[in-house]
C-alpha cells in the first residue's frame, strides 16, 4: 500500500507538473503488466473521462521512460493527441516521435507499444468504446495474466 501511494503522488505532481487538466470524476487505475513493483518501468497511468457505446476519451500518463508493452485491439479504433512531453510510438514496426501537439491514429488490428524519454508524456487516447476483452498483447504472459491483477483502481484520487 506505501508503494501504491508513493507511485500516485508522483503521477499527482507529473499531472500537476504538467499543467494538463482532467475532470475531478475521472475514473483512475494503475496499469502494470509487469506487476504494480514494476509500474514505473512498464506501465500507465489511466483516467477515463468518459466511456460509452458512442465514443471514449482517457488522459494516459506515462512517467519518465515508462513503456507500454505491444498490444493490439479487436475493435478499438484509437487517436492519440500529445498534450505534454514526448512519446515515442511503434505502430506495425514504424516508429514515431510525437510531440506536444502531434496526433496519431491507431486502427483495430494494429500492433502497437509507446514509450517516453526524460520527459514523460501525457496524452488524450480518444477511442471508440473500450471494452475489457478488446486487447491482445505480443507478450502471451501478459495474455494469460486476468485483468484483475494488471489494473488497480485508485479510488481517493
Amino acid at each position: 500500500v506505501l508503494f501504491r501511494s508513493k507511485i500516485v503522488h508522483k503521477y499527482k505532481f507529473f499531472l500537476l507538473e504538467s499543467g494538463v487538466v482532467f475532470p475531478n470524476n475521472s475514473q483512475v487505475e494503475l496499469s502494470h503488466h509487469r506487476g504494480i513493483k514494476n509500474i514505473e518501468k512498464i506501465g500507465a497511468m489511466l483516467l477515463t473521462v468518459i466511456n460509452n457505446s458512442m465514443y471514449c476519451k482517457k488522459i494516459i500518463a506515462l512517467l519518465p521512460y515508462q513503456f507500454h508493452p505491444q498490444h493490439k485491439h479487436f475493435k478499438k479504433v484509437e487517436t492519440f493527441h500529445i498534450l505534454f512531453g514526448e512519446l515515442t510510438l511503434k505502430k506495425e514496426n514504424k516508429i514515431f516521435n510525437l510531440v506536444q501537439g502531434d496526433k496519431i491514429d491507431v486502427y483495430a488490428g494494429e500492433w502497437h507499444s509507446f514509450w517516453t524519454n526524460k520527459k514523460g508524456a501525457i496524452f488524450e487516447e480518444i477511442s471508440t468504446e473500450a471494452l475489457n476483452a478488446d486487447s491482445e498483447y505480443f507478450d502471451n504472459k501478459i495474455n494469460k495474466m486476468d485483468r484483475i491483477l494488471r489494473r488497480t483502481t485508485i479510488l481517493n484520487w
